[in-house]
């Protein structure tokens, strides 16, 4: 089960499946988290900067650190794609199919990218390893970027 309970200025998004650290959040912004009332969250009573401090100090759940997936290609391939299509269009003879992704090297594991977010958003950020029995996933996932 997840909810959304939004601001124009904060957003917050409760997943019952994710968040295990309620304590936090109980403790840290009360008049925002109240276990008695229902809903039990409620961003329009407690200050902003209250509830992102609250919130901000929840760690990111990470699986499988170590895999690499191919997240450059799931962020941009809509603009790689158009690049492609204009210049098809203008000559006939880069027509055919091509593999839009990274490069091997440019390749990075999950726990890389999931450091890079917590060193943008600062601010006591953090990320924990969780090991469970989730469906199985390959550690290396790679796509192909030769024509």
């Amino acid at each position: 089960m997840h909810r959304l309970y939004e601001t124009n200025d904060i957003v917050v998004f409760w997943n019952s499946g994710k968040c295990r650290h309620a304590k936090k959040c109980v403790t840290g912004s009360p008049q925002t988290f109240d276990i008695t009332r229902r809903p039990w969250i409620d961003v329009t009573i407690a200050p902003t900067a209250e509830i992102w401090q609250t919130v901000s100090s929840c760690p990111i759940t990470v699986r499988n650190r170590n895999s690499i997936r191919p997240y450059q290609h799931v962020l941009e391939p809509l603009s790689a794609y158009l690049l492609i299509a204009a210049e098809q269009y203008k000559n006939e003879t880069l027509s055919g199919y091509y593999n839009v992704g990274p490069y091997e090297g440019d390749c990075i594991t999950t726990g890389k990218l999931v450091d890079y977010f917590v060193e943008f958003w600062s601010n006591n950020t953090r990320w924990i390893d969780q090991q469970d029995d989730g469906p199985y996933e390959s550690n290396y996932l790679k796509l192909l970027v030769q024509r």
